[in-house]
């Protein structure tokens, strides 16, 4: 049969009754973690996958005897639900310690509403009755995992299997002319048993005795879900009615029977020949396994903790707590508040597959005085196998850092007028400080393109020579009091949207950036970003002294409305 499978992957963890203390779970945790956006590509038997709120039910049973499958009991249930984000979220939060015996794992899930079961051998199942609009309350998908799992045998997997049945009525005709398929109405399905009952322990379902008629949309390629059942001879099992036909078409059928996980289609032949007596109608029937879409793999992973060692640290800086962002593909994890002693990081790994790896992107790291400093990598690949070592040396100007290259390594204390350069503070934390240049320029712009714009004419207050966030903050204080928009400010504006913490830099920022443009343009090219050149760049410091319409530039003031070379900047 084939098997629905989805992988877990979320940072959220799971909730349960059986825990144990911090002390007692170094390699002892089995987390499970989710994210389940892979299923919109490989649905359950829906076009459009999971939708928000949708449920997922498991129910975890620890053995008394390590030799003895153990039945799951109402005590073991727990609930996830699907969020808007792409996630699978535990209701409790928290986590699952199982320290002592195997773990037997049970669940299902059940497309639209049903109730916690109280008596998990007689648990209702039921198929909706008017399934005109699809089939998105009754598909039911159950899993029975009893391998006995264990912490040390790595990750648990899940085959969610189809427990209902797919029907599908597939009407044709050589006659469109009397026999009209864009005008059907009245599909059903009949003499099938919609409702019974499963026991989750061993999987089996007992179908009902009450027979009843089922809903379908009214299309020539119609699909119904049916509990699994015996179908009897000669029984009418579809019926439909054709535009002006009074009389319904019925399609009476040979014995069958309707297995979980199988879907059945009856291809219906309708013609009506002009001025040729009755209606012909033919049907075939074929079988096949429930397609699914993509297959994804399940995966629970093991809580597997592993350390990993900071190496180079600058002297002074004293770690305490990290934030690690990890990718691998378009996957991304963040594990936040890991603590940090000894300059050695221990967390559980939250790999995607077992023994996969994970590529470091940045980190936040925190230090005992509660400053904090980002740190950013290339090709920084963890295995998480006990042996990783992250070094941390403080970037130099030039490097290739947070998507530009550095230009001034330190916390700025001041600037040397005569000699043209920054005065900086590279002390403990401070070596972790710094300011980047975009490597791409953002062509000529304008510091103000609007007469219509107040700040065309007047000092606004970004006067600031070596800082230009702060200038940013003077322009976004100032058209705030004038009810403006930053959109009149197009070369603040430009630069801004880079991203977070992106400026349009002060005067002395960008005269720095020009002196040291051979340093580096060695890491621009490299990037295939827009080399810095020796021309007249605008900064975002206003000329003052009544000279309102006029900003600096590296060569020349300029009026503020006449285009200037931009290039964007931000501190790290």
């Amino acid at each position: 049969m084939r098997t629905l499978v989805f992988i877990l992957l979320a940072t959220v963890l799971l909730s349960c009754t059986r825990n144990v203390s911090e002390e007692n779970v170094d390699e002892q945790k089995i987390r499970f973690r989710s994210n389940i956006q892979k299923l919109k590509s490989g649905n359950l038997s829906r076009v459009d996958g999971f939708n928000e709120g949708d449920k997922v039910i498991l129910y975890i049973a620890e053995r008394e005897n390590a030799e003895e499958v153990e039945a799951p009991a109402p005590g073991d249930y727990c609930e996830m639900t699907y969020t808007n984000d792409g996630s699978l979220v535990f209701k409790e939060g928290g986590e699952h310690n199982y320290p002592d015996m195997p773990i037997d794992v049970y669940g299902y899930y059940w497309a639209g509403q049903h109730a916690e079961p109280t008596i998990l051998s007689q648990m209702a199942v039921h198929v909706e009755m008017d399934q005109s609009g699809g089939m998105d309350g009754s598909d039911f998908l159950y899993v029975r995992a009893v391998k006995g799992f264990v912490k040390s045998i790595g990750p648990i997997t899940l085959e969610f299997e189809h427990l209902f049945s797919k029907i599908v009525l597939n009407i044709t005709t050589e006659t469109p002319s009397t026999i009209d398929l864009e005008r059907l109405g009245n599909v059903k399905l009949h003499n099938v048993v919609t409702a019974g009952t499963l026991d989750l322990g061993t999987g089996e379902l007992v179908s009902g005795d009450v027979k009843d008629e089922v809903v379908m949309p009214n299309a020539a390629n119609s699909v119904a879900i049916v509990l699994p059942q015996e179908i009897e001879a000669g029984k009418k099992l579809f019926s439909f009615q054709v535009g002006d036909i009074e009389e319904p078409f019925e399609v009476n059928v040979s014995p069958n029977s309707f297995e979980n996980g199988k879907e059945y289609t009856y291809d219906v032949k309708v013609n009506k020949y002009p001025g040729m007596g009755p209606v012909d109608m033919q049907f075939s029937l074929s079988v096949k396994e429930w397609e699914t879409g993509n297959v994804n793999d399940v995966v629970i992973e093991k809580g597997e903790v592993v350390e990993v060692m900071l190496r180079e640290v600058a002297e002074g800086v004293s770690i305490s707590k990290a934030d690690l962002y990890l990718f691998v593909g378009d996957v991304k994890r963040e594990l936040k508040n890991i603590v940090v002693v000894d300059n050695k990081m221990k967390f559980v790994f939250p790999r995607l597959v077992e023994g996969g790896s994970l590529q470091l992107e940045k980190a936040i790291f925190y230090t005992d005085n509660e400053e904090s400093f980002e740190y950013y990598f290339e090709d920084k690949v963890l295995l998480g196998n006990n042996y990783d070592q992250i070094a941390l040396p403080a970037p130099k100007v030039g490097d290739a850092w947070a998507g530009g290259t550095v230009f001034l390594v330190g916390k700025v204390t001041g600037y040397d007028e005569t000699s043209n350069e920054f005065e900086t503070n590279i002390v403990g934390i401070n070596a972790y400080r710094g300011r980047i240049v975009a490597n791409k320029s953002m062509g000529e712009i304008a510091w103000c393109a609007a007469y219509n714009a107040t700040g065309i004419s007047t000092v606004i207050g970004a006067i600031n020579t070596d800082d230009g966030m702060l200038n940013m903050v003077a322009l976004k204080d100032y058209i705030a009091t004038k009810d403006e928009v930053i959109d009149l400010y197009p070369a603040f504006n430009e630069c801004a949207g880079l991203g977070e913490g992106w400026y349009y830099p002060a005067i002395n920022e960008i005269k720095y950036i020009v002196e040291h443009r051979e340093r580096l343009n060695v890491n621009i090219e490299k990037e295939k970003g827009n080399l810095i050149e020796n021309i007249m760049y605008g900064s975002s410091t206003e000329v003052k002294d009544n000279r309102g319409t006029e900003h600096y530039c590296t060569g020349n003031n300029k009026l503020k409305e006449l285009k200037v070379e931009v290039r964007a900047v931000r501190a790290y």
